[in-house]
């Protein structure tokens, strides 16, 4: 079990070192195996090369086919010049730059140079050189909303400490983040406060119904179906690809594991049925 300890943070504070909880995890509730680090280093100012930047240019590159050479603004006044060979994204764009002598979370670290004769003075970066997501088909487009220069921390969660917990079958409660919360609240009762449980789905606005036959009730005793119209399948946003990516599981859609069961529908942007895994949203268990 993988515990983001932001994800962690939403249920109750961690306040304490990290290694502390560790250790009062392990002796009072199970194993936790280790801790690790993803994401961007956060040292030496590293968080600081990182930065927004708003494409003021981008067209083919002279010398390469393949290849975007881009004006940027990231904030200095003067734009940089960077070379970059995904296609999905034009003047206008709101990016994620890395800056010259920044350290990516594979421990590469960036250095100007020379792409088939133009200087590229940074990166414009993916969600997988980020660590927030699978996807390296192309760059990460931002929303509109952050200015030019923003540090990228302040809109994207670039690190995260993540806690390895080995459950034992005789402790299915831990199988979720909010679990292991409760957890830290009775370790802590003089420091840590539990937050309530999260809201559950929203009301539903008519009594349509979905049908489901389970045909085996000791392999499946509880089974939920619910049904969404008006929906539109799209990616997820970065903050959540992130946090899945974190505990070990893959992004699918803003629908959860909705769009496995609607591939063979033709309206699968109208109309959904199926047994949403929204709990991985709110911490409430696996999926």
């Amino acid at each position: 079990m993988r515990v983001p300890v932001s994800w962690l943070r939403d249920y109750v504070p961690v306040e304490m070192p990290l290694d502390e909880l560790a250790t009062r995890l392990s002796i009072s509730t199970a194993e936790v195996e280790g801790i690790e680090r993803r994401g961007v280093p956060d040292e030496d100012g590293n968080l600081g090369l990182f930065r927004v930047g708003k494409v003021l240019e981008a067209e083919k590159h002279p010398n390469a086919d393949r290849l975007q050479l881009c004006r940027v603004d990231v904030g200095e006044g003067e734009p940089r010049q960077i070379v970059c060979g995904a296609w999905n994204f034009g003047a206008g764009a709101t990016v994620a730059v890395a800056l010259p002598g920044a350290v990516l979370p594979d421990g590469t670290r960036l250095e100007q140079a020379k792409l088939r004769g133009s200087v590229s003075d940074g990166m414009i970066l993916s969600e997988r050189e980020l660590e927030l997501g699978g996807n390296h088909e192309g760059i990460l487009v931002l929303g509109d909303g952050p200015e030019a220069g923003t540090p990228l921390a302040d809109v994207l969660p670039l690190g995260d400490d993540v806690l390895e917990v080995e459950v034992t079958g005789n402790r299915p409660d831990l199988l979720a983040v909010y679990g292991i919360a409760r957890e830290v609240a009775a370790l802590y009762p003089d420091r840590a406060e539990l937050k309530p449980v999260p809201a559950g789905p929203p009301e539903a606005l008519g009594d349509e119904t979905v049908d489901v036959t389970v045909e085996d009730f000791d392999a499946a005793p509880r089974y939920i179906g619910r049904l969404f119209r008006d929906l539109t399948v799209a990616d997820s946003p970065p903050w959540l690809k992130a946090r899945l990516a974190a505990a070990g599981m893959r992004s699918i859609s803003n629908a959860g594991r909705t769009r496995s069961a609607a591939r063979s529908t033709p309206s699968t942007s109208t109309r959904c049925a199926a047994a949403r895994s929204s709990c991985a949203r709110r911490g409430l268990g696996r999926s």
